[in-house]
């Protein structure tokens, strides 16, 4: 190994030394047997470290097979990254340390030589490299499962919920939650990198800062940015499409029945003058039949749908207040969700003696 040549230079020049001498003396030398205990701790010396520096190179090869993140038990990602592997490789920097300092013992090195110095930096290559390839593998993992043709389970779930004067109201908001909440997952991914002490002397900063100027992850922070915006738009198109129902919650039913009453018909929009006109009876029919299209469409809406191939959308008939709204990863039931209008009756109302469904 390159690196550590300069450490053993000295100890290799002696040991050919003591062979060329060894080799000119008879058996019955009396130095023989020291000279011996000699070559062979210094054999002994080297073997040990470079055990040792095989142990750090399969530590720090073994990260790239650990998952930083996880889905929960309703598949979904979970909040935060995985405590159990984050312990594991907390451990590992620390068994890096002692074994980096036992190999400063076994090559007799100075702790402030050009050969030591370059003797970590060279593991420090190593242990950055490792860490790379985790990080990498957690990244891998979010722009895969938010690929529209993953076909996997989805990531993120939100609820459209209907607010009151509000409207419809994704929870969490669309705007914010899905962003904080995948940004969140992002910085706790890089600060893997800030639980193994660094290795090298020479350089500054810890490995998260290096990791973060690293090109692949940065390319692959952007993909996760750059599907999160198609999910949000596609999820303002859904909103959109279903606010052509608004009328159904933000009018004035009461106004609303009353201006069918005095005019037999909706009022155009700008239409403050009109001159009043009773409906008559084909005027409730085909109010009703108004409505009971309407009430058929929103029926058949779909109450879940998965956006772009990882967030779960889901539109929940009303419910009790439950849960808290805050981005969790899971899908939060809503407190005041999708209301839909009653379906109206089929047979024809008394105008004289019954008050028929209001016009919207």
């Amino acid at each position: 190994m390159e690196a550590e040549l300069p450490l053993i230079q000295k100890q290799l020049q002696q040991l050919n030394d003591t062979l060329s001498e060894l080799q000119n003396k008879t058996w019955i030398y009396k130095g023989m047997q020291q000279q011996s205990q000699q070559v062979l701790a210094v054999h002994s010396s080297i073997t040990e470290a470079r055990a040792n520096m095989d142990a750090m190179r399969s530590i720090t090869q073994g990260w790239a097979e650990l998952d930083l993140l996880l889905r929960s038990d309703d598949s979904l990602l979970q909040s935060s990254v995985n405590d159990h592997t984050c312990s594991g490789i907390k451990a590992d920097g620390e068994q890096l340390l002692t074994l980096t300092q036992v190999n400063r013992d076994l090559y007799r090195a100075e702790e402030a030589s050009e050969a030591w110095t370059g003797y970590l930096d060279y593991i420090d290559d190593r242990v950055q490299d490792g860490l790379l390839q985790l990080l990498h593998r957690a990244l891998r993992f979010l722009t895969d499962s938010m690929n529209t043709q993953s076909g996997g389970a989805a990531l993120l779930a939100v609820s459209l919920q209907l607010r009151d004067s509000r409207g419809l109201v994704f929870e969490p908001s669309i705007d914010d939650g899905p962003t904080a909440f995948l940004k969140t997952i992002i910085r706790d991914v890089y600060g893997a990198g800030a639980l193994v002490p660094r290795i090298s002397v020479s350089r500054h900063g810890d490995y998260q800062e290096s990791l973060r100027q690293n090109p692949e992850l940065c390319a692959l922070e952007q993909e996760v940015m750059a599907r999160l915006l198609q999910m949000k738009e596609e999820a303002e198109k859904l909103r959109a499409e279903l606010n052509r129902y608004a009328h159904l919650w933000l009018s004035d039913k009461r106004a609303v029945f009353q201006e069918f009453l005095d005019y037999g018909k909706p009022l155009a929009v700008g239409e403050v003058e009109a001159e009043k006109n009773p409906p008559s009876l084909k005027d409730f029919q085909r109010e009703i039949q108004v409505l009971l299209t309407v009430s058929s469409e929103v029926s058949h809406l779909d109450e879940g749908l998965v956006l772009q191939g990882w967030c779960r959308w889901t539109c929940v008939p009303s419910s009790p207040p439950c849960c808290p709204s805050s981005w969790t990863g899971k899908t939060c039931t809503p407190t005041s969700c999708w209301s839909r209008p009653p379906t109206a009756s089929s047979r024809r109302p008394n105008p004289k003696t019954e008050a028929p469904p209001p016009s919207t």
